[in-house]
């Protein structure tokens, strides 16, 4: 079991800034594939170019609770240069060291900062071209080349810096194994060393999106436990870099009606449908326990004290990593529901054609 600090166990159990900011200046969300951890950063700027306001939610173990927390004390009055400086080494060190195995949460914690501040200097107005922070790219080929040579701490992305020891490293071009700078061929299979990085992460990406595994996720149910399952597993995959499509059917589409307003249905059935079935995502109770509401209060305030994220918040986080949101036609027409009675986020509405053609691609299929 890890050793943690004080400093780690202060951060975990009583973590600092915690909360979105509806109004922020810049939105970073980042996610492990590894462990599952997501991080979603907000930040303030103010006319001085300093940050005002940092804020963050965290899904993860308690070193990504405690990073996050460090990371949003740290960079609170920093410029926004000083902050892009901000390192995961800095972080770990902030927190009096990290367990070798749990480095890798520092690692997200400066990341989501660096997206968050990327995020504001691209919807700037007059502002300058914003610095690209390099987005991680996932192997692809399990764990063969994952070990830095300097240090042989775990490489869990094709990076040209070690996050561990801050060593740069160069890549095989034809087996991608990290190797010195110095090298001139690969120690593993003798080829010669990428000479041109930016060619390399063109070849690298492209190999990934025509390999990204899919996930497609049918929610048939209108309760809350379920919908919770549903759009954990979905920002979880997501997170991991899968491209994910959720088919909402029948009573699954409450999950994704509008909170607030009337629902117009034709016909006197549908309308006495829609009242006693009214929907909407914050009116949706258990599957067992509802109580009458009670239990379905009790749940949510029992989330709310251990900080796990809310529908609402999984919903959110969904859309930040491109999950795609299918309303069920077949369904719509039944209940006498139109598209103006859907959250604004839902892509498209479509049949179940349209989802299976999803589906024929996916290498997850789940029915929830």
């Amino acid at each position: 079991m890890p050793t943690y600090s004080e400093k780690v166990m202060d951060h975990f159990m009583n973590p600092r800034n915690v909360g979105e900011m509806p109004d922020a200046d810049g939105v970073g969300t980042v996610g492990n594939p590894v462990c599952g951890d997501m991080m979603a950063f907000y930040i303030k700027v103010d006319d001085e170019g300093r940050l005002a306001d940092v804020k963050f939610k965290t899904f993860g173990c308690g070193a990504a609770i405690a990073v996050s927390s460090m990371v949003s004390e740290m960079a609170k009055g920093m410029t926004l240069e000083e902050a892009k400086k901000l390192s995961n080494r800095d972080v770990a060190n902030e927190l009096d060291g990290l367990p070798p195995n749990k480095m890798h949460c520092s690692n997200l914690g400066a990341d989501a900062l660096h997206k968050a501040i990327e995020d504001y200097e691209s919807r700037s107005p007059g502002a300058q071209e914003p610095v690209k922070i390099k987005d991680r790219i996932e192997l692809v080929e399990g764990d063969r080349h994952c070990m830095c040579p300097y240090c042989h701490s775990a490489v869990e992305e094709y990076d040209s810096t070690c996050r561990v020891c801050g060593a740069e490293l160069d890549f095989c071009s034809e087996c991608d194994e990290p190797l010195p700078q110095e090298a001139e061929e690969c120690s593993a299979c003798t080829a010669g060393v990428w000479q041109d990085n930016e060619k390399r992460n063109e070849v690298l990406e492209d190999r990934i999106m025509a390999e990204k595994e899919k996930v497609t996720i049918v929610v048939f149910s209108g309760e809350l436990d379920k919908a919770l399952a549903s759009f954990n597993i979905a920002t979880t995959a997501a997170g991991m870099g899968m491209d994910v499509t959720m088919f909402f059917t029948f009573w699954g589409v409450n999950v994704i009606k509008k909170n607030q307003g009337p629902l117009k249905s034709k016909g006197l059935m549908r309308k006495m449908l829609n009242w006693m079935n009214r929907g909407g995502s914050q009116r949706l109770g258990l599957s067992k326990f509802h109580m009458f509401g009670l239990g379905t209060w009790m749940m949510k305030k029992l989330m709310g004290e251990e900080r796990m994220p809310s529908l609402e918040d999984l919903m959110a986080t969904a859309k930040r990593l491109g999950v795609k949101f299918i309303a069920c036609t077949t369904s719509m027409g039944t209940m006498g529901l139109g598209e103006d009675a859907f959250i604004p986020e839902v892509d498209s509405f479509a049949g179940a054609a349209t989802f299976l053609g999803e589906a024929r691609k996916g290498t997850v299929n789940l029915f929830i």
